[in-house]
């Protein structure tokens, strides 16, 4: 999608928000790859399977958005209210968390992102009780031994950093 197609889109979406016509953004698949959205309100827009790799969403309002199955790979959501927003089936790989919903990390070669109740490791996307459960051999078929060393060196930090700094929930998933 072209900058100027977004920005009409935005504009309006801003007019249905304040009931003055308009229509409710609907950027399903849309390709807003390194998208610059930074303080977009995108509040109940449907971003269902969109393409947000590396878009900068820092301070976005995208409460109540739907963002199922959309790619987040490297998105900046700093600042961004995601509360109500449905993130189900996301790509959060490399997502810079907004440290409320979504919670970010590095820690040696992996880029960590949790939510409230999923955990991305890499591009290995489970819930976090299904990672709790993950043996030597899960982890080995992963990525191979590297995955296997960093599991191990790293897996109880891991978890204790989502016990004490856990990630608010989203509210009911749509």
């Amino acid at each position: 999608m072209n900058t100027d197609d977004l920005r009409i889109v935005l504009e309006k979406h801003v007019l249905w928000l304040r009931g003055e016509g308009g229509e409710r953004a609907d950027l399903r698949g849309a390709d807003l790859r390194y998208a610059d959205l930074r303080d977009a309100n995108l509040w109940g827009a449907n971003l269902r399977g969109a393409n947000l790799w590396y878009a900068d969403l820092r301070g976005a309002n995208l409460w109540g958005a739907n963002l199922r199955g959309a790619n987040l790979w490297g998105a900046n959501l700093r600042g961004a209210n995601l509360e109500d927003a449905n993130l189900r089936g996301a790509n959060l790989r490399g997502t810079r968390g907004n440290n409320k919903q979504i919670k970010s990390l590095h820690i040696a070669t992996y880029d960590i992102v949790y939510t409230e109740d999923r955990l991305q490791i890499g591009c290995e996307n489970h819930s976090t009780s299904e990672w709790k459960e993950f043996d030597n051999k899960r982890i080995l078929e992963m990525d191979g031994k590297q995955a296997l060393t960093f599991w191990n060196n790293y897996k109880d930090y891991i978890f204790q950093t989502i016990e004490l700094s856990p990630a608010e929930s989203v509210g009911e998933v749509k």
